[in-house]
């Protein structure tokens, strides 16, 4: 939803000039009103308005702003990375914020002028943290802050709309009605598209080509390190993904044709200029850096780059195919070279449908990284250093550091690519100034890592142990530079960093790489170091990049404690707040820091706030002439640079120790750098390493088995033939063809299936037996009589040797023999062929010939059946497991009784339930028999009784070492118990522990009786921040009911388990030993609950008079409060006196005191002694 804040006009601001700021980020459309205060230069808010994408217009479709182009699989590799807005939609945001302006009835006719910046990825980090993001706020005049690097892409039919635009007669069309036909590519890539890697690699080699020459010894990474230098001295940075070269690339390659229908491209900053018009605006040199065509020195387009862009690429030969039509340069239009052009009015249409004055001026739009340094009114010398998701500095300069003497001395790559990741842009007004630009991408999601790992999530505790670090860490530096021990550096990059490109954490504790800071993991002193590390060496970062820009190294001689062209720090974003943070800043940089934070202004230092300022500076009415511009905007600067009186100073003497740590530094991070370049190298080793191993092993158990089985199926297939060459030469036979059906290990036989044919005259072509038949089978006759087919029978055949007790190794051993002849002629044998087949998984069987005499007419086979390999392996590998298992539980036990601890109960667990798991286990074995077997002899019987043994005995260690638990363990517990609260609670410090559900408390100081303000609890610490508090006590006024108070006072401490508490109840003038010394008593007293504790507090619960002096163990101290002696020193011990004669739990303190009450042993009453006027109270505070 849009929002507005309009305020209401006096009566003399009637005539202040108003000056509007467009905001076209990624996700929105905002505008914001200034004008100046008390007709001053100085500029306040007058109302913003916005229209959110996803919401407002939702019928686009978009996600956070964009159309992402979905990665599934039938998509082009080189088309996923997409990310694209709709043009339509931010023309149509412009119509629907005005129109909310105009709902609200804004003053339009009080605009003066209109300017813009645009928002990149880099901003967009920068404001989004710390919560709300920064309102984009603009001066007196309209200026556009818009998406950095996106790009528009206008039509033939442009020009019509533009003079549309000037036509009253088309009032009632809007503004996407008349704008709809004016381009030819709907959808505009923007900053965050990601598909151009190719186009960015085609462009580097392309140059790195060209500067080598005819030098064919580089290989192609070279050529294209050699071309992202030429291309950062040409234009200031190497290619990028979302930079709009690389874009315009593409389109010209993958799209020929809406290329040729192209007449302008715009920036999306000088596309939204265009639209307020009515023509086509200019691209500024500011916003024009973020493109890599415009050369950085000249600010005009590079002809080298823009001719190899607008052909296609030298790769590519659509050019020469589709003839494309006109250059690239004529597309861009020309560029303002200074920056500072008022470039047209305001159109027709937004005249008349809004109420601008026809004179609103359109001051030149420039990017987001120009429009913060002007936000700042940065002077040179001086550097914004942006804390938010990730950390930028921008510095003004008036060099941009990549000539090419610098390029060609990198002759290392390390270094080349170090500076490369310093990108400079032009300065939006001052032709002879750049913008060099560094983004650290692990920025305060690092420091809220280590925040939340070291510093318990709270960033007061951070700044403590960042403070206390750079005091001693620093002293014992000072001390000592050559003691390892203090010479610490840590990089966090959570997050894979642009430089070094490299992820992890890595410390460096002197010349070592260690896992952790410090002699003790849990030691405080590992979580300051932690904490200064990760500040420490971002900044050091900064610092080191920062220089790179410099034309030449300083001399020992030279050597200043801050950098080369740096004067001062503007600090912005999200951690600018944090003064501890910028404090170290400043430290390390040796120069003052100053907060946009603290400025009055909602918005101050945001991009659309330099913006806002450009069109103020240029684009007023009442400025004539260039010397008027110039005077006002000098002015402007003076006065920034006057107000310093907030700035952080350095301490120049730390200052100098980081100088010389530099050195130091670059060391550890080449060190990181080698490091993650080893470990990817030994990552690779490993992968490839293991990969060989698995797939070795997989070859050296696959291909054994696959052999195995291919043995097992042939002999499965075909067992043995005998008789059937000898016998077909007779006439007439019996050939049998016997399979073994079934195996019964048990009963020790096997079953098979016989089946009979008979050749020659024996049978008709029908298959009928001619004549009856006998054939004789082991110890079985059959005989088929004749005028009937020889049917199939199975035959149960014993094995005459073996036993399952030797399984799996268990073997048995069976024969059988064939003999057939005629029925009536007993004498007259008939010839046998035989064909024995074994079909069975997991037994193997092995036949052999025993008998066949001569004239074929018997045949003896002896058949030896044993397990197959498979199922011998198989059963190894589970006897094999429940070794593992029961040693593994044996262990466990070994470990348990050496200890000399309590055992877990997950222990005792894991072996009863291992135990009971063992039988199933074993059972998995294929064709196992009952228990008994050899493979029960070689595991199931040992680890069974391993296993058992282990459980009984963690049982009975369990039980011999189980004692009960002592009333100093349960106060132990207790403090335990608070100690893990306090630290979940922030400083928790609550009144004194009175329950505040019986009768009225009387206030001594204002000597009044007050009823509880909350019920069935303590004072909240609410009313302890507001300083509301007084010291309550139980009411002893004269016609004050005590019953209620008086009964669940103690009752309610003692169940609290508050037997250590303290009142911090002195005034401010009563010194700080007195509450430590207190403090100190009070923590001996819980040491040791019989040693003697006397409260100093003139306040205090009592037990009954009647019990303290029964027992004779009272007496009175000299401020009237009781002191008890070492026979009466804690409730618990009084009560196990009275009650039982050992020391009393605790959890039964509370039922013993409810028994005292309700016998009227146990009252509250008012100390002995006069009652001093007391201090408003402080609170208790638990330990």
């Amino acid at each position: 939803m849009g929002y507005s804040e309009h305020q209401q006009e006096n009566a003399g601001q009637q005539s202040t000039p108003l000056f509007l700021g467009l905001d076209l980020s990624t996700q929105q459309l905002k505008v914001i009103a200034l004008q100046p205060a008390n007709h001053s230069s100085s500029l306040e808010t007058h109302s913003s308005f916005a229209v959110h994408f996803d919401s407002d217009l939702s019928h686009y479709n978009t996600r956070g702003g964009v159309t992402i182009q979905q990665e599934t699989e039938d998509v082009d590799p080189e088309n996923r990375g997409v990310v694209t807005t709709p043009v339509l939609m931010w023309i149509e945001a412009l119509s629907l914020v005005l129109d909310r302006m105009k709902e609200s009835a804004f003053p339009f006719e009080r605009v003066q002028a209109i300017s813009g910046a645009a928002q990149s990825w880099v901003i967009e980090a920068w404001y989004r943290k710390g919560g709300e993001p920064y309102p984009i706020e603009f001066l007196c005049l309209i200026n556009i802050e818009t998406q950095q690097h996106g790009s528009v892409y206008w039509s033939s039919n442009a020009r019509e709309a533009f003079q549309a635009m000037e036509t009253s007669s088309n009032r009632d069309l809007t503004l996407v009605e008349i704008s709809k036909s004016a381009f030819t590519l709907y959808q505009s890539p923007i900053w965050q598209d990601t598909s151009t890697a190719a186009q960015c690699r085609e462009i580097e080699e392309y140059l790195g080509t060209l500067d080598q020459g005819s030098n064919q010894e580089l290989d192609l990474a070279k050529i294209r390190l050699h071309g992202q230098q030429r291309l950062a001295e040409l234009t200031g940075s190497r290619a990028y993904e979302r930079y709009t070269g690389s874009q315009i690339l593409k389109i010209v390659q993958k799209c020929p044709d809406i290329y040729n229908s192209t007449k302008r491209i715009s920036l999306v900053s000088s596309f939204l200029s265009s639209l307020l018009m009515g023509q086509y605006a200019m691209i500024d040199p500011g916003d024009g850096s973020g493109m890599n065509m415009l050369n950085i020195d000249s600010k005009t387009w590079d002809p080298l780059l823009t001719e190899f862009i607008g052909q296609g690429g030298a790769k590519n030969q659509i050019y020469r195919e589709s003839k494309l039509s006109g250059t690239l340069e004529d597309r861009l239009g020309e560029v303002e070279g200074s920056g500072k052009k008022v470039q047209g009015v305001i159109s027709k249409w937004f005249a008349d449908q809004y109420g601008f004055r026809p004179d609103v001026n359109i001051v030149t739009f420039t990017g987001d990284n120009p429009a913060t340094v002007m936000a700042m009114q940065a002077e040179q010398g001086d550097a914004i250093v942006s804390l938010g998701t990730s950390d930028t500095l921008l510095l003004y300069t008036n060099h941009h550091g990549l000539t090419p003497s610098l390029i060609d001395e990198n002759n290392k790559e390390n270094q080349a690519n170090a500076r490369l990741s310093v990108g400079y842009l032009c300065h939006p007004i001052d032709p002879r100034g750049y913008l060099m630009m560094y983004c650290a991408k692990n920025g305060s999601l690092a420091r809220e890592k280590i925040r939340d790992l070291y510093a318990d999530g709270k960033w007061d505790q951070f700044n403590r142990y960042l403070n206390d670090s750079m005091q001693s860490e620093h002293q014992s530096r000072s001390v000592g530079r050559k003691d390892d021990s203090f010479s610490r550096t840590g990089f966090y990059f959570f997050d894979r960093e642009i430089w070094p490109p490299i992820k992890g954490v890595y410390r460096f504790q002197g010349e070592e790489l260690v896992e952790e800071f410090g002699s003790e993991s849990n030691g405080s002193s590992k979580q300051r170091a932690n904490v200064l590390a990760v500040c420490e060496s971002q900044f050091l970062a900064m610092r080191v990049r920062s220089s790179q820009g410099s034309t030449s190294a300083p001399t020992p001689s030279e050597k200043s404690l801050s950098p080369p062209g740096i004067s001062r720090i503007l600090a912005t974003g999200g951690a600018s707040s944090n003064r501890t943070i910028l404090q170290l800043l400043s430290n390390v940089f040796g120069v003052p820091v100053l907060s946009m934070s603290d400025s009055e202004q909602k918005g101050a230092g945001s991009a659309g706030w330099g913006a806002a300022r450009k069109a103020f500076l240029f684009g007023r009415q009442d400025i004539g002439t260039q010397a008027d511009r110039t005077k006002s905007e000098n002015s402007d600067f003076h006065q920034r640079r006057t107000d310093e009186s907030g700035a952080i100073t350095p301490d120049l003497e730390q200052t100098r120790i980081y100088v010389e740590r530099i050195p130091e530094f670059l060391v550890h991070s080449g060190m990181a750098l080698f490091h993650e370049h080893t470990w990817q190298l030994k990552a690779w080793a490993r992968r490839t390493i293991w990969f060989f191993v698995v797939t070795g092993s997989l070859c050296a158990i696959v291909i054994p088995i696959f052999s195995i089985y291919r043995n097992e199926g042939d002999n499965a297939r075909s067992v043995v033939e005998v008789g059937a060459q000898g016998v077909s030469h007779t006439g007439n036979y019996i050939h049998v063809v016997g399979s073994v059906a079934s195996v019964d290990f048990e009963d020790k036989n096997f079953r098979v299936h016989f089946e009979f044919t008979p050749y020659g005259t024996l049978t008709g072509d029908d298959g009928i037996l001619t004549e009856s038949v006998v054939v004789s089978l082991f110890y079985t006759t059959l005989t088929f009589p004749d005028g009937q087919i020889m049917r199939a029978v199975d035959v149960t055949m014993p094995y005459m040797q073996g036993a399952t007790i030797d399984y799996p190794f268990d073997s048995y051993k069976s024969y059988f023999e064939i003999l057939a002849n005629k029925e009536r002629q007993r004498l007259h044998k008939i010839p046998v062929s035989l064909t024995f087949l074994g079909m069975l998984q997991s037994v193997e069987f092995v036949p052999t010939v025993r008998l066949s005499n001569l004239d074929l007419y018997k045949i003896s086979i002896e058949i030896i059946t044993r397990r197959s390999p498979t199922t011998i392996g198989f059963s190894l590998f589970i006897v094999l497991i429940m070794w593992m298992l029961s040693i593994a539980i044996g262990i466990i036990a070994i470990q348990v009784i050496r200890q000399h601890r309590m055992t877990d109960e997950h222990v005792l667990t894991l072996g009863i339930t291992t135990l009971f798991a063992l039988p199933a286990l074993r059972e998995t074995q294929p064709g196992i028999p009952a228990i008994g077997c050899a493979a029960d002899v070689l595991g199931f019987y040992w680890n069974m009784a391993i296993i058992a043994i282990a459980s009984i005995l963690i049982l009975m260690t369990s039980a011999l070492r189980w004692k009960a638990p002592s009333i100093e363990k349960e106060l132990k517990m207790i403090r335990e118990q608070h100690d893990h609260q306090s630290k979940l609670i922030k400083e928790m410090v609550i009144p004194m522990p009175f329950p505040l559900t019986g009768g009225p408390f009387y206030d001594y100081q204002n000597k009044q009786t007050k009823m509880p303000s909350v019920a069935g609890g303590f004072l909240g610490t609410d009313h302890l921040d507001q300083r509301q508090h007084q010291y309550y006590h139980p009411c002893s006024h004269p016609g004050c009911s005590e019953s209620g108070s008086e009964r669940s006072s103690i009752h309610d401490l003692a169940h609290q388990g508050h037997y250590r508490h303290y009142l911090d109840h002195y005034s401010d003038e009563e010194s700080l030993t007195a509450r430590q010394d207190q403090r100190s008593t009070y923590s001996e007293a819980i040491k040791e609950p019989t040693s003697p504790y006397c409260n100093a507090s003139p306040r205090q619960f009592h037990e009954d008079s009647n019990l303290a002096n029964s027992n004779n163990n009272s007496s009175t101290n000299s401020n009237g409060s009781h002191c008890y002696n070492s026979g009466s020193s804690t409730l618990d011990t009084q009560y196990a006196r009275r009650h039982e004669s050992k020391p009393l739990s605790p959890s039964r303190l509370p039922d013993l005191m409810s028994q005292d009450r309700r016998a009227g042993n146990l009252s509250l009453r008012q100390a002995p002694g006069p009652i001093p006027e007391p201090a408003p109270l402080r609170g208790i505070r638990l330990h």
